[in-house]
């Protein structure tokens, strides 16, 4: 799963304390792509149709039974690193063994 934390969030503060803003199980992702899903799929990762600078620095998690999860980042280097990153994270997921409601089931526990 993934978990989104507010930004400039100092350890061992109240708000740290309170846990994730949101979190996010993979296993309900159908795709993530680079810019804002205002256009198709298809068409979203398509550098001549992003036009924005802010497009460049967008990047979408479409879920299955959630709505639409938009993330901002300070530079289009720091957004493909996510990508990237959660990109790998949900093709090791979609490899995973699946217990009920999407979660992984916790082998060698009776």
């Amino acid at each position: 799963r993934v978990e989104l934390w507010p930004p400039d969030l100092a350890e061992g503060t109240a708000a740290s304390r309170r846990g994730p803003v949101m979190e996010i199980a993979l296993q309900q992702v159908t795709y993530i792509v680079k810019g804002s899903n205002e256009a198709a799929p298809d068409q979203i990762a398509q550098p001549a149709d992003i036009g924005v600078a802010r497009e460049s620095c967008t990047l979408t998690m479409v879920q299955r039974l959630e709505p639409q999860v938009v993330l901002r980042f300070d530079s289009p280097i720091a957004r493909d690193r996510a990508y990237t990153c959660l990109r790998i994270f949900q093709m090791s997921v979609d490899q995973g063994p699946e217990g009920p409601g999407g979660q992984s089931p916790n082998f060698g526990s009776t």
